[in-house]
This record gives C-alpha cells, sequence and structure tokens, in this order.
C-alpha cells in the first residue's frame, strides 16, 4: 500500500469524509469443540476471507492513485492558467473595467434619476404656460371688448352737428 508520507500527501490532495461512528456488533466468542472445527479449516478461512476481499481493495486503491493523479494534473494545469491570466496586460484591464463599472452604473443611475426630474419640472412648465396663454388670450379678449365698449360710449357721448339731430329725431 502507500507510506506515511504519501499517506499525509494524499490526505492533503484529498479530502477525508467521515464515517459515521457505528459500534460494531461484537457476537460473543463460541467456543467450539475441537471435533467440529478441523485444525486448517481456521487458515483456510482466513485465507480465503483475505482472498475474497484484498482483490477489490487493491482495485479502489489503483482508481484512487488515479483519482488523485488527474486531480493534480487538474489543479496544476488550473493554477498555470491563472498565473497567465493575472500576467496578461488585457485581463488587468477588464479587471479594472468591471471594478469601475459599479461606479459608472451609479453615474447613470444618478443621471436617469436627474433626467427625470427634469422631464417632470418640464411638463410641469408646459401646462403652467399653457394656463398663462389661455390667461393672455382672455384678458386680451377682454380689453378688447372694454375698448370696443369704451369707443362706443365716446362715440354715443360726442356731440353731433344739429341738422343731424332733425334728421335722425324726425319732423316736430
Amino acid at each position: 500500500m502507500a507510506s506515511e508520507g504519501d499517506a499525509g500527501a494524499d490526505a492533503a490532495a484529498v479530502p477525508a469524509v467521515a464515517a459515521p461512528e457505528v459500534a460494531p456488533e461484537v457476537a460473543p466468542a463460541v467456543e467450539l469443540p475441537p471435533s467440529v472445527v478441523s485444525p486448517d479449516a481456521i487458515p483456510q478461512l482466513t485465507s480465503g476471507l483475505i482472498a475474497s476481499v484484498v482483490p477489490p481493495l487493491d482495485i479502489i486503491e489503483h482508481q484512487l492513485k488515479e483519482m488523485r493523479e488527474s486531480q493534480e494534473a487538474v489543479i496544476e494545469t488550473l493554477e498555470t492558467q491563472s498565473t497567465a491570466l493575472k500576467d496578461d496586460e488585457k485581463f488587468q484591464e477588464v479587471i479594472e473595467t468591471m471594478s469601475l463599472l459599479s461606479l459608472f452604473h451609479g453615474k447613470l443611475l444618478t443621471v436617469r434619476k436627474d433626467m427625470m426630474l427634469i422631464a417632470e419640472k418640464t411638463s410641469k412648465m408646459k401646462k403652467r404656460l399653457e394656463k398663462l396663454e389661455t390667461k393672455k388670450v382672455k384678458l386680451a379678449t377682454k380689453q378688447a371688448k372694454e375698448q370696443e365698449q369704451a369707443r362706443m360710449h365716446e362715440e354715443s357721448l360726442r356731440a353731433r352737428p344739429v341738422a343731424e339731430l332733425d334728421e335722425t329725431a324726425g319732423p316736430s
């Protein structure tokens, strides 16, 4: 299997999964009379058990070793690419631009808010302008009417020649 030095490196590369701690049930030792168990049976049973357990364990150990090697290769590739990206000037420019993105977004929101306020004020000013124009037209119409009435009144008060008065009054 692996040496102690490899076990420390392997533990760092592959996180250990803690198995739930369950107390194994231990059957009470049963003493069988020597006539039931032959002296050769115990070594044969032991070697049979070992022969049935060791090959799957060797396969699992081999698979774990391959997985560790694969993980180490992936980690090395990622570190190489990460270093290459950190050294790349264009990548640095992208990082700087991304850091300024929130600043620009805030400025854009402020400009949008200001534009909304200006649009609202402009709308209110247009409504006020319409009201003032309507008021001005009404005032101009009223003044023209008053001037016409004043002119008519002045005309009615103006002295007329006597001849005109006789003709309008009729023969007496």
